[in-house]
Formats: C-alpha cells, sequence, structure tokens
C-alpha cells in the first residue's frame, strides 16, 4: 500500500499526512488504499488464491471501508493485527524502519526521520480501535518469542488448519522457525 502512496503522492510525506484531522491527507489516503485493494481483488479474480493487503487499518472506519470493497468480490477477508508492548523491540523496529523505508531514503537526519515517524505513529495511536469486528488473528507478543497469545475469531474450516506461526531462530537472527497451527478448536 504504501508504494502506491508514494507513487501517487511522493515518498517525502511529513507526519502531518497521516493525521486523522487532515482531511486531504486522509482523503488521498483511501484513495491509494482503494486502489490497491482494488488491484488485489483484480489478480485473485485472475486466479489469485490468497491476496495480502499489508496496510495501516487501524481504525474501524478503514476496515469497514475495505469490507465494503470486498462485498460479493471474495469469500473471506481476514484482520491480522500484531500487538507489541515491548518498547524495546518497537524502538529496535522504528529503527529499521527509518533505515530501510524508501519514505526516508532521502532524510540525511536520522534524528529528524526518527521523530518525525514517531510523530506518524502517535497520528495512528489517536484513532486507534482493536480489531473486533469480522473475522480476525490477533497475535499479542509474539514477537519476543516468550509466549504470547493468539487470538482467532470467525475463521474455522480447512483455512485456519494452514496458519503459520513464525518466530526469529534467536535474537538477530534473519532466520526464521515455522510452527503450523492445526488446530481446529479454536
Amino acid at each position: 500500500m504504501s508504494q502506491y502512496r508514494r507513487l501517487k503522492h511522493g515518498a517525502n510525506q511529513a507526519a502531518d499526512f497521516f493525521r486523522a484531522d487532515n482531511p486531504e491527507g486522509m482523503e488521498a489516503r483511501n484513495e491509494v488504499a482503494a486502489l490497491a485493494f482494488e488491484d488485489m481483488l483484480s489478480w485473485m479474480h485472475e486466479g489469485g488464491q490468497v491476496g495480502i493487503f499489508d496496510a495501516t487499518n487501524s481504525n474501524k472506519r478503514r476496515r469497514n471501508m475495505l469490507m465494503k470493497l470486498a462485498e460479493g468480490k471474495c469469500e473471506l477477508i481476514i484482520f491480522l493485527e500484531t500487538i507489541c508492548n515491548d518498547r524495546n523491540i518497537i524502538e529496535r523496529n522504528i529503527r529499521l524502519k527509518i533505515q530501510q523505508s524508501p519514505d526516508h531514503a532521502e532524510e540525511t537526519d536520522f534524528e529528524a526521520g526518527l521523530e518525525d515517524f514517531k510523530n506518524r505513529l502517535a497520528n495512528y495511536e489517536k484513532v486507534y480501535e482493536p480489531v473486533g469486528e469480522g473475522s480476525y488473528i490477533k497475535m499479542i507478543d509474539k514477537v519476543s518469542g516468550h509466549g504470547g497469545q493468539i487470538q482467532v475469531n470467525n475463521i474455522s474450516g480447512y483455512l485456519i488448519s494452514w496458519v503459520n506461526i513464525c518466530k526469529p531462530k534467536d535474537e538477530g537472527s534473519s532466520g526464521f522457525h515455522c510452527l503450523r497451527t492445526i488446530s481446529q478448536a479454536i
């Protein structure tokens, strides 16, 4: 989704672009979300079986917009919400995002990019509503590899038997262990 946004509106969008009370930014983000989602649905109509819409769908209004776009066009939408409460992991991920994201590629001042991204996150946090509608999977504090929980709602049949949960082999490792969840009782 962010690639669509960068192509349509440029890579250098300040945190204000992501404010919920910025009508121009909101309209622009919803426009590219709809474009990306329609492209995914078209791909699925042409034979794709599973589409992953990687975007910040942090409130009910956005998720409802996506469900409405999908009506009659796809069998099931599953929202995946990942919740991490470990401030060290969050900080490390933010720093990696600043280093690797095309949104910050032209930013020469790392600390300014870091501050801008934290402001962007704060804008999303102001309007965040936990996923609770429709079909969803919530992974809560699974990133650290020390327990956590997985919540599954309104998903049944063969699909739930193919949910793969991956976690890093160890801290600092780029390899992953994948576990296939085969529980039909969820």
